[in-house]
């Protein structure tokens, strides 16, 4: 039986480490995911990755895509948000077996 996906991030060595530029936080992280798509997407705790507070990112990007699109649904804190998956207009479905993919992102805060 496929096991649910899974998406780990942590903090993009290639990167210069969280900064702040004006009011704003900005995070270069890795997206790992893993396993099989879950349809809605796939939660990802972008917590504790040297970024002060807990509010959800306000602006994100994702680097060098090919392929697949992926996009980034806030949650009510950065421990909620959710990563979705295309290809084309069509989202992935139950079971779509990611492979194994890496995915760089940016993300901007704001502090509270």
């Amino acid at each position: 039986m496929p096991t649910l996906g899974s998406i780990s991030a942590a903090l993009d060595p290639t990167a210069p480490a969280p900064y702040k530029q004006g009011r704003e936080y900005v995070q270069r992280v890795v997206l790992t995911l893993t396993d099989n798509y879950v349809a809605g997407g796939i939660v990802v705790n972008l917590m504790g990755l040297n970024t002060p507070g807990s509010n959800p990112p306000f602006s994100w990007s994702f680097l060098e895509q090919a392929g697949d699109t992926y996009h980034y649904v806030p949650g009510a804190t950065r421990a909620l948000g959710k990563v979705t998956c295309f290809t084309g207009a069509t989202e992935h479905t139950d079971d779509a077996v990611f492979a194994d993919a890496t995915v760089q992102a940016e993300f901007r805060y704001l502090p509270l």
